[in-house]
């Protein structure tokens, strides 16, 4: 499993992150462990949620799905 994206990029400030889940696929959600207002709940299949944090350091911070530890990305804050 992966995140359709390995790699987001955005400036620093407001980010808004709209998550889905393809339809017949397992539950996922969205966390950066290092922003604690980045994360979404579970989403299910055929479903959507979006979140919106403020990220104000520049830098690569890692994305995961805590459901499945090995699906990853990188939001890169330039």
């Amino acid at each position: 499993m992966k995140f359709s994206a390995t790699e987001l990029l955005a400036k620093p400030g407001k980010i808004r992150v709209d998550f889905s889940v393809a339809q017949g696929s397992a539950p996922h959600n969205f966390v950066v462990p290092r922003i604690p207002a980045a994360h979404t709940s579970i989403v299910s299949a055929g479903e959507s949620q979006s979140v919106t944090f403020t990220v104000t350091e520049p830098g690569d911070y890692p994305v995961v799905c805590t459901l499945h530890p090995n699906m990853t990305a990188t939001l890169k804050i330039t």
